[in-house]
């Protein structure tokens, strides 16, 4: 693939990924300071949505116009084993289009009950 897009193909793809890198970033950031209760999660942290719920999906467009996707799960966690739910496990995706179709990453991360 990279022989046949050229440099200048290979730039805008080298853009596309710092793109998707700081997308991904920055919706991580939000979602690590969000305080997390398990007893009563926010919307965004709330497993009971998913990436096919408005409280689970953002949409931001580059400067180029492109359009990325943003969405996550999360799912509880128990991570002493002691029957309470004190951690999230979240799955977040960032899919775009470009000229060769749709592309997508996928971050996994953990977020605790603590708040520091």
């Amino acid at each position: 693939m990279l022989e046949s897009m050229g440099l200048f193909g290979f730039l805008v793809l080298v853009a596309d990924i710092w793109a998707i890198i700081n997308i991904a970033q920055a919706r991580i950031e939000q979602l690590m300071a969000t305080p997390f209760d398990p007893t009563g999660p926010v919307a965004a942290l709330n497993p009971a949505f998913d990436e096919d719920d408005a409280e689970h999906q953002e949409t931001f467009v580059s400067e180029s116009g492109r359009q990325y996707d943003v969405a996550w799960n999360t799912t509880y966690l128990d991570l002493n084993g002691d029957g309470d739910n004190d951690a999230l496990a979240i799955e977040m995706k960032v899919n775009w289009f470009d000229l060769y179709g749709q592309r997508g990453l996928t971050v996994n991360f953990r977020k605790t009950a603590r708040s520091s």
